[in-house]
């Protein structure tokens, strides 16, 4: 989503593919994102564990600038 030209939908469905792969053991999965001079993906859900009924809530985010093309001086 960083990328000149890309959206915010596009880390969102790059995230969404990451997870996918990784084997899918993340329940009430939810993938936002939002694009200004900085990008935030945002994952929050919630992994099952080994222990019956015992869930760890996911809430993490990444944050990387927009690129954008500046004047060499």
């Amino acid at each position: 989503a960083r990328v000149r030209g890309a959206s915010a939908g596009t880390g969102t469905a790059e995230a969404r593919d990451f997870l996918s792969r990784a084997g899918g053991s993340i329940s009430g999965l939810s993938v936002s994102g939002s694009k200004g001079e900085t990008v935030r993906i945002r994952v929050t859900g919630y992994v099952d564990t080994m222990i019956p009924g015992l869930k760890l809530k996911i809430d993490q985010h990444a944050d990387a600038a927009t690129e954008r093309i500046t004047e060499a001086r």
